[in-house]
């Protein structure tokens, strides 16, 4: 993504003939956590694809890019110390598996509380460099094995 297309995230595709490898889309998810943890709404929004959908822990959808920027605006202002803290990255074809933490979310416990009561996966997929899907689930042995991550290194 170069900076004179941020602000349009249909802009920036790779030219015919260049793909996004592994690499690429494991920058873009990792850019997309920096960008909550920052609470950038514009470096978050740059990130997304037009039609982007979020689907959060209950599997509710949320989708476009205007409805998210709401929603995280709002979010950002409600939980101005949420961080996610990631322990695993994997890359399958067009999508990261990220497996971490929070702290400062919308449960409003103590940072040490929360951070030690679970971890979760976010799943992003990635068309051309942005993400086209975030959803997040329970870090548990059936989300695992669905998702093909390796359940050896599945924390306490």
């Amino acid at each position: 993504m170069h900076a004179d297309n941020a602000g349009d995230p249909q802009e920036g595709k790779p030219e015919s003939g260049k793909g996004y490898g592994a690499s690429d889309a494991i920058d873009a998810a990792l850019k997309f956590v920096e960008c909550i943890n920052r609470a950038d709404l514009d470096g978050l929004i740059a990130l997304m694809t037009h039609d982007h959908v979020f689907i959060d822990l209950v599997g509710e959808e949320h989708a476009g890019r205007e409805t998210m920027k709401d929603a995280w605006g709002e979010y950002f202002s409600t939980c101005p110390e949420y961080m996610i803290h990631l322990s695993a990255v994997y890359s399958q074809p067009g999508r990261v598996l990220l497996v971490g933490r929070t702290t400062g979310s919308h449960l409003k416990q103590p940072r040490a509380v929360e951070f030690n009561s679970g971890t979760l996966i976010w799943v992003a997929e990635i068309e051309a460099g942005r993400l086209s899907l975030w959803r997040l689930l329970h870090d548990t042995a059936e989300a695992r094995a669905a998702l093909g991550i390796p359940g050896d290194d599945h924390p306490p």
